[in-house]
């Protein structure tokens, strides 16, 4: 899976550990791509990260996190 279509814990960018699953368009009923599917471990792993830089994260002015995620 190429590097779009990992997922981000922490600051790593990771293939997903329970596979991947289609992504399907409503309108029209065909699979327009596949995402990766996180296990258990990997969604603990991304919600203590989380946790951890809420706080320096929540003191960024909106301008600073625009940058971040850009």
């Amino acid at each position: 899976m190429s590097d779009d279509y990992r997922m981000l814990v922490g600051r790593d960018r990771v293939d997903g550990g329970a596979g991947d699953y289609a992504v399907v368009n409503p309108a029209t009923e065909t699979e327009v791509g596949r995402a990766p599917e996180a296990s258990v471990a990997q969604v603990e792993a991304a919600t203590q990260a989380a946790a951890d830089a809420f706080g320096a994260w929540s003191r960024t002015s909106p301008s600073e996190r625009s940058e971040q995620l850009t």
